[in-house]
C-alpha cells in the first residue's frame, strides 16, 4: 500500500495522538504553574511531577497483558478516560500525596496509550513505508508537543478552566479511534530485555539516554515554576513554553544530518558542550550578572541542544549492535531514559529550592559538561564507529513508547541493510 493511503487509512492513530499529545503538553506545564501558585516548593513540584515516569514504566509492563485480556479498543477507550478523569481531580485537591497518585495514574494511562496508537501504526507499515510513516509520527508529536503550551493562554491557572481543557483534549483523542471502521492489529507480547550484555555493548549510549531524560525533561518540567518564579504572566509563559519545546524540533534535522556524515561523538562532544556553554549564560542571566535579554535565546539553543540528545544517543547504541538485538535494546532505552526523567526533576527541583532559581539552566548545563567528559573519555577509548558501520539517524522525542522505538530500531536496521525489493522500489 502506497504511503499515503496508510497515512489515510490511518488518519484516527495520528488524530488521537495530536489530541492527546496537545492534552498532555498542557498538562505539565499547567501543572507546574498550578503548583508554584498554591505554595509549592521547586523541590516539591520537581517531586511529584517526576511520578509520572513511574507511573510510565509502570504502564509498558502492565500494559501487554490488559491489550492480550481485552483488546486494544478497550484498552485505549478505559485509560484514556481514566487519563481524563484524573486531570479534573486537580482542582479539587491542594495535596501533594493526591497529586502525585494522579501523576502516577496519568502516567500508566498514557503508556498504555501510546503503546496502543504505536502498535496501530507499526502493524500499518512496512518496510517500505515505516521511515515515512515514522516521520509522520514525529511531526505529530513535536508539533502538538509545541501547540499546547499556547492553549495556556484560554485561561486562568487558578482556576479550573484550563484542567477541563486538558481533559476535554485527552476526551477528543477517543472519538476517531472509537468511529474507526479499520480492525485493530494483533499484538505481539515484547521479548523479555537482558540489560547488561547491551549495556556492555554501548555504555555510552545508554549513559546518554539516561541524560537525557535527566536533563533534557528536568528543563521543560521545571521550566513553568521557574517563570512563575520571575514573574511572567500566563501569555508570557505559553510563549517562553513553546520556545523550548520548539527548539526540540527545529535542533533535530540539522543535528541528525552532521551526524550521519562524520562521527557521532563529536557531534554529541559538541552537543554537550554547548548545551553547557548555554546554560552556563542563562544562569548568568538569572544571577543577573549577564542582562536578562540573553536569557531566552541562551534557554532556547540550551534546550535544544538537551532534546537532542536522546536521538544522538540511540543511533550510538543501533551502531554499535546486531541487528537482532536493535529492538530489544530501543524498548530498554525508554525505561533508562525514564529512570533519568524521574530522578533529574528532583534533583534540580531541590538545587532550585536550596540554591535558588539560578539552578534551573546552571545543573542542566552542568550535567552536560560531565556527559562531555564522559564522551571525550568513551572516544579515546576507541568507541567511535566507522560510518560505513553506522545506522541513519532517526530524529526522537524521548517520550515514545517502546513500540515506537522498536519501529524506529527497526527503520535502522532495513536503511543499514535495503532489500533488493527496496532497491527497486526506490
Amino acid at each position: 500500500m502506497a504511503t499515503h493511503k496508510v497515512i489515510v487509512s490511518t488518519w484516527p492513530v495520528f488524530a488521537g495522538i495530536i489530541f492527546l499529545i496537545l492534552g498532555n503538553g498542557l498538562q505539565g506545564t499547567l501543572l507546574g504553574i498550578r503548583g508554584s501558585l498554591i505554595g509549592f516548593s521547586p523541590a516539591t513540584i520537581g517531586a511529584v511531577l517526576a511520578t509520572y515516569y513511574i507511573g510510565y514504566s509502570f504502564g509498558c509492563i502492565v500494559t501487554p497483558r490488559l491489550i492480550k485480556n481485552v483488546g486494544h479498543i478497550r484498552v485505549y477507550a478505559a485509560l484514556a478516560s481514566l487519563a481524563s478523569s484524573a486531570v479534573l481531580v486537580y482542582t479539587v485537591t491542594d495535596s501533594a500525596v493526591m497529586w502525585t497518585i494522579l501523576r502516577i495514574i496519568t502516567g500508566v494511562s498514557f503508556a498504555a496509550i501510546f503503546i496502543v496508537s504505536e502498535s496501530w501504526l507499526n502493524a500499518s507499515s512496512t518496510i517500505y513505508n515505516r521511515g515515512k510513516i515514522l516521520s509522520t509520527y514525529m511531526i505529530c508529536v513535536f508539533v502538538a508537543q509545541t501547540g499546547g503550551q499556547l492553549f495556556l493562554n484560554l485561561g486562568d491557572p487558578r482556576n479550573f478552566e484550563l484542567f477541563i481543557v486538558v481533559s476535554v483534549l485527552i476526551s477528543l483523542a477517543l472519538v476517531p479511534i472509537s468511529l474507526s471502521r479499520r480492525e485493530a492489529p494483533s499484538y505481539q507480547t515484547p521479548k523479555k530485555i537482558e540489560f547488561r550484555p547491551l549495556f556492555r555493548k554501548a555504555p555510552l549510549g545508554f549513559f546518554g539516554c539516561f541524560m537525557s531524560g535527566f536533563t533534557g525533561t528536568t528543563f521543560l518540567l521545571l521550566a513553568p515554576v521557574y517563570a512563575v518564579g520571575e514573574g511572567m504572566n500566563e501569555s508570557a509563559i505559553a510563549f517562553f513554553m513553546a520556545v523550548l519545546v520548539a527548539a526540540g524540533m527545529i535542533f533535530q534535522l540539522p543535528i541528525g544530518w552532521i551526524s550521519d556524515k562524520i562521527d557521532r561523538l563529536k557531534v554529541l562532544a559538541v552537543v554537550l558542550i554547548g548545551g553547557f556553554i548555554f546554560g552556563l549564560i542563562a544562569g548568568l542571566a538569572t544571577l543577573e550578572i549577564l542582562p536578562n535579554y540573553f536569557f531566552l535565546p541562551a534557554a532556547f539553543c540550551l534546550s535544544g541542544s538537551m532534546l537532542t540528545i536522546y536521538s544522538i544517543s540511540a543511533s550510538l547504541v543501533n551502531d554499535s549492535l546486531d541487528e537482532s538485538e536493535i529492538i530489544n535494546a530501543s524498548a530498554t532505552l525508554i525505561l533508562i531514559n525514564g529512570a533519568g526523567s524521574f530522578i533529574g526533576p528532583i534533583t534540580v527541583g531541590f538545587a532550585m529550592t536550596l540554591f535558588g532559581k539560578a539552578a534551573f539552566p546552571l545543573l542542566p548545563a552542568f550535567a552536560c559538561l560531565v556527559t562531555c567528559a564522559v564522551t571525550i573519555t568513551r572516544s579515546h577509548l576507541g568507541d567511535t564507529i566507522k560510518r560505513k558501520d553506522r545506522s541513519e539517524y532517526i530524529p526522537l522525542p524521548d517520550k515514545l513508547s517502546y513500540v515506537a522505538a522498536s519501529m524506529a530500531g527497526e527503520y535502522a536496521m532495513e536503511e543499514e541493510h535495503p532489500t533488493e525489493e527496496d532497491a527497486s522500489a526506490s
